[in-house]
């Protein structure tokens, strides 16, 4: 897995994402902050950045590249009130998949726990992503059952965490 130099690309306003020292951590880093971003509420700030994070994703490898291009195209197309329903949908869809509200499943701390794992700790935040795998399925086919856009970034954060033992 390579990313395309200079590594980290920078994403204007994202953060200063972590340095982890292999190829596949580098990988892991950029596809939790595309996707923390990517996860979170479709303001304004988002939508302005939509051309970077989109250049970010360039170096990676598919399918992420692909998963994580399908929800900038969502949001790249899409009218601001749809993107704010749609979310709300979304945040919604850990309910309907039968998670508990103190789940931590998303949105309440998934955004944010990709965002610590890109920027501070990518070590400790895919271990937790990893003890949480089941409830990520769960909400990951609820978000799918939805249609919703939000299931492909999810997808993404997905396929880079460490096959299951």
């Amino acid at each position: 897995m390579a990313l395309a130099a200079p590594y980290p690309h920078t994403i204007p306003g994202a953060g200063t994402p972590s340095r982890p020292a292999d190829t596949a951590g580098r990988q892991r880093t950029l596809v939790h902050r595309i996707a923390a971003l990517l996860l979170d509420y479709p303001d304004q700030d988002l939508l302005a950045r939509l051309p970077s994070l989109r250049a970010a994703t360039v170096g990676l490898d598919q399918p992420v590249r692909g998963l994580l291009g399908r929800t900038l195209d969502h949001l790249a197309r899409t009218p601001a009130l749809e993107l704010a329903a749609g979310h709300v949908a979304a945040v919604t869809a850990h309910r309907h998949a039968g998670l508990p509200a103190a789940s931590g499943a998303y949105p309440e701390h998934l955004f944010l726990v990709l965002e610590r794992a890109a920027t501070t700790d990518l070590h400790t935040c895919t271990r937790l992503l990893v003890e949480h795998r089941a409830e990520l399925e769960l909400l990951y086919r609820a978000l799918t059952d939805a249609g919703s856009p939000y299931a492909d970034a999810l997808a993404a954060v997905r396929a880079t965490l460490p096959p299951e033992a």
